[in-house]
């Protein structure tokens, strides 16, 4: 797997993560405006992600990396891809599952990353759902695949060996998702995300590209929207 620069993947995991605050923080206010569903999703996706991918972009072009995002980053498909994904997906839902049984157990608090976040206000469900599905199913698979399990894991990589790397950029991954309105119940989220981050980062490490783990996020963020279709 080649490296990068410790310094690129810290800047592009911490913009990343307030790309994420602002998000969340602008979510309801964008939704009360009543503007239309495609400029709705244009500056949701650009919020969140674009500050990242620009990261990426300038990561890319500074010497003596100069390469290819799939040489770089790992941003390589192929068929068995398909395959690889669903089965990474089923393993880390499966593991999910047992580390949040344990979280409640443990009376650690707990919520999931879709509360909270204004969206019971919209009468239009179709917005909602629509919305969720484009930003959470297509486009934060592909970005955050590319920032955690492409640049931070590949930075962490130089400076440090294969398993303490993939548990940071794990732990990195989940805390990403913290959101202030949560209080302590930000604990148990972080905890059951950075076991998907850390999934993903042995995949695509043993992979040596993000093709799966994108797939398996895009699965797994699928899911959770058929969830929430399923309480309506």
């Amino acid at each position: 797997m080649p490296t990068m620069p410790l310094r690129l993947g810290l800047i592009c995991v911490v913009v990343q993560a307030l790309s994420l605050v602002v998000d969340r923080a602008t979510a309801t206010p964008l939704h009360d405006t009543g503007m239309p569903l495609p400029v709705l999703l244009a500056i949701e996706s650009v919020i969140a992600y674009g500050p990242a991918l620009l990261v990426l972009r300038w990561a890319l072009r500074m010497p003596p990396q100069r390469r290819s995002v799939g040489d770089a980053l790992g941003l390589r498909f192929r068929w068995a891809d398909l395959g690889w994904g669903l089965l990474t997906w089923v393993c880390a839902f499966a593991g999910q599952i047992v580390i949040a049984v344990a979280v409640l157990i443990a009376h650690i608090p707990y919520t999931t990353n879709t509360s909270g976040r204004g969206f019971d206000r919209l009468v239009d469900r179709r917005l909602l759902y629509t919305t969720f599905a484009i930003v959470a199913v297509v486009v934060a698979p592909f970005v955050e695949e590319l920032v955690f399990r492409g640049l931070v894991l590949r930075a962490l990589r130089s400076r440090m060996p294969l398993v303490p790397a993939v548990f940071i950029q794990g732990v990195l991954f989940g805390s990403a998702h913290i959101q202030l309105a949560y209080g302590l119940r930000n604990i148990g989220l972080v905890i059951v995300l950075s076991w998907i981050g850390i999934a993903f980062g042995f995949v695509a490490a043993w992979m040596r590209r993000i093709g799966p783990t994108i797939i398996a996020h895009a699965l797994m963020n699928g899911f959770v929207l058929i969830l929430m279709l399923a309480r309506r």
